[in-house]
């Protein structure tokens, strides 16, 4: 949810509703702003079962990764990017927003699993309308995770989050080449939206920015859907980015 955007405790409460509704195993959010944010939502969500692991600011920014579970997390682990800097230009947000990932392994099913939450630096010299070209902050963010991921050998895994770039571009290809993951949702093409959130002028939807991403699944018991597209009556879109939900069959 972004900071500072119309209806925000509104909006918040609507959010924890639809994952009490909707009621998964896992929960990962990206950009959760503030301390108070994150304890509101732990609270609301650990009256109906959900524990959290909670990736905490670095220095002086504002957001984390939230996770929030039904099943046990074993040994959670993190990672911050530095701000990139590119053609000497480094904008408020990246000094603002805490950028990296966590990752931690729990049992579903039987089945011991690894996910990972994401938040992606924007890359402030991509061009988006083109999808054109690779910043060399974007490229040192996507090889340090491809790391990781090929590290953690044949374990099942997961990757969800806010990767703030476009499906099918050169990042998008090439992330997926050096990391050896999978897109199970490859037909969810949406447009992000911004209706109704801000008390100023801004660009009304931009291309997919979210993914879910596996290795090691069998890709036919995988089912990727859209969530929150529709504004809500009396509230407007929740946030500016839509939610993905993956449906695995163990």
């Amino acid at each position: 949810m972004p900071l500072l955007s119309r209806k925000y405790a509104p909006r918040l409460k609507k959010i924890v509703e639809e994952i009490a509704r909707i009621d998964p195993d896992v929960v990962c959010l990206q950009e959760v702003w503030l301390g108070a944010t994150k304890k509101y939502l732990v609270r609301q969500l650990a009256a109906v079962g959900f524990g959290h692991f909670y990736r905490p600011m670095a220095g002086r920014r504002l957001s984390g990764l939230l996770v929030l579970t039904k099943p046990k997390i074993f040994a959670p682990q993190k990672y911050f990017f530095a701000p990139s800097v590119e053609n000497f230009s480094l904008p408020l947000t990246e000094l603002l927003v805490a950028s990296g990932y966590c990752w931690f392994e729990l049992s579903v099913g039987g089945q011991k699993m690894i996910i990972v939450d994401l938040h992606l630096s924007v890359d402030w010299q991509f061009n988006l309308a083109s999808a054109q070209g690779l910043g060399l902050g974007r490229l040192a963010e996507l090889s340090r995770l491809a790391k990781e991921i090929k590290n953690l050998g044949k374990r099942k895994i997961i990757v969800a989050g806010d990767f703030n770039l476009e499906k099918n571009s050169s990042v998008y290809r090439k992330f997926l080449q050096i990391s050896g993951l999978d897109d199970p949702g490859r037909g969810s093409i949406f447009k992000t939206t911004l209706f109704n959130l801000y008390r100023w002028p801004m660009a009304k939807s931009g291309q997919q920015r979210d993914f879910i991403f596996t290795k090691n699944l069998d890709l036919s018991k995988i089912k990727v859907q859209l969530l929150w597209v529709q504004p809500f009556p009396q509230i407007g879109c929740l946030s500016d980015h839509a939610g993905l939900l993956m449906a695995l069959k163990l």
